[in-house]
């Protein structure tokens, strides 16, 4: 914020007026000391983001007021250690909120995409320092177009998207929608895609964000709505487009989800996914808490991805015979629960090497030779067992010491 690489703590309330930055002192590393206090009176902060928007070099700070409710810009003033006031723009009706922030015209300009509770998208461009208009609006079908998003160029035809959702009804049942646009022009843009999740209302939890999640140079599409997660990865061309499911979770406990999270916790380059839930654990009574799902996907190679995805297999384990360690392969072509055992002669369970849910593609695990209470078995034959939906095979191995 003030431009000496130090990271600040925010804090806000829903039931006040201010926001708090914490920042640090000489003897804790962690921001516990109060910097400085921002007070928007008598409004709510709400969606906070910062950046250099009108590009003077010096921090803005970006959010939604929702009494009165208005779109509020401001800039940090180093003489007073502060934020002044430099933009606001009051919403004709309705209330509005969330935020895509990017160059989506392609003109050097910042542009702040919002939505608004009667379905309307609204574009203000920075077009100098302290200079905010708003250049573009559009009715979107359906309602609460309150999540947006910024994706950089996922269909690689050259220019960024931005995305936003709205809620409405497909005559049967409600869905909530993610539309897509791309700009056309100087301030001009088209609507390119739909994702349609119908039977979906993000009563509760509602929010979404861009990520590379498998590290191909391309972004995924992170989304929570309701109860539900979900991961959209893009396939085919500009031209010709479409988006799969990658991943997808349900809640299946009393309660909800409140939002999501990708972070990489264990620093192995690839992100966890922290899913923020409330769990009901009698009538007025729930917890809050983070579930932490680690990734087991791999990174597919498009030259034989065919033969990666194309039937359940299990190959042979390699090195065979072995000693002490064995590695065994399997291939999914979709996400499936899968158990992957060891069994001796006589068909008693030495020891479970993987159960659970997998993604599509190629998996490999390692048996060290051990059962499984850790112990070395002995020389001899030895059957790997895999299971999945109508799929069934077992291998041979040979223990050889």
């Amino acid at each position: 914020i003030q431009g000496n690489k130090e990271l600040k703590l925010l804090t806000r309330s829903h039931i006040s007026n201010f926001s708090l930055f914490y920042t640090t002192d000489n003897i804790n590393p962690l921001p516990t000391v109060i910097d400085f206090i921002f007070s928007s009176y008598p409004g709510q902060i709400d969606h906070p983001k910062f950046g250099d928007f009108d590009k003077n070099g010096i921090t803005d700070f970006l959010f939604h007021d929702f009494s009165p409710r208005k779109t509020v810009i401001c800039e940090y003033n180093q003489s007073t250690n502060n934020f002044d006031l430099v933009f606001e723009i009051s919403y004709p009706y309705g209330s509005s909120a969330g935020y895509a922030i990017g160059d989506f015209d392609l003109d050097n300009k910042t542009d702040i995409v919002y939505g608004g509770l009667e379905g309307v998208v609204y574009i203000i461009e920075a077009e100098g320092e302290h200079n905010y208009s708003l250049v573009w609006e559009k009715d979107i079908v359906g309602n609460s177009s309150y999540m947006q998003m910024a994706t950089d160029d996922v269909d690689k035809n050259g220019k960024p998207e931005f995305w936003v959702s709205s809620i409405t009804y497909d005559g049967a049942t409600s869905v909530t929608r993610f539309t897509c646009f791309e700009h056309t022009g100087d301030n001009e843009y088209e609507e390119i895609y739909r994702i349609d999740f119908a039977g979906v209302y993000p009563l509760y939890a509602g929010n979404i964000f861009p990520l590379d999640v498998d590290k191909d140079g391309t972004e995924e599409l992170v989304f929570c709505i309701s109860d539900y997660v979900f991961i959209m990865q893009f396939k085919g061309t500009y031209a010709n487009p479409s988006y799969e499911i990658f991943y997808m979770t349900r809640d299946n406990l009393p309660g909800g989800y409140t939002g999501v999270t990708m972070y990489d916790l264990d620093d192995d380059g690839f992100e966890e996914l922290l899913i923020h839930r409330s769990i009901t654990r009698s009538p007025g009574e729930s917890k809050d808490c983070t579930h932490i799902f680690k990734p087991d996907f791999i990174v597919e190679n498009n030259d034989d991805i065919g033969s990666i995805v194309s039937e359940f297999t299990l190959e042979q384990n390699y090195p065979n015979p072995f000693n002490p360690t064995t590695t065994i392969s399997y291939n999914l072509p979709e996400r499936s629960y899968v158990s992957l055992k060891v069994f001796d002669v006589l068909g008693n369970e030495v020891t479970l090497l993987e159960e659970g849910e997998r993604t599509r593609g190629k998996h490999t695990v390692q048996w060290n030779g051990k059962d499984k209470f850790q112990r070395e078995v002995n020389s001899g034959v030895y059957f790997i067992h895999l299971a999945a939906p109508f799929y069934n095979k077992t291998i041979k191995g040979v223990m050889l010491k």
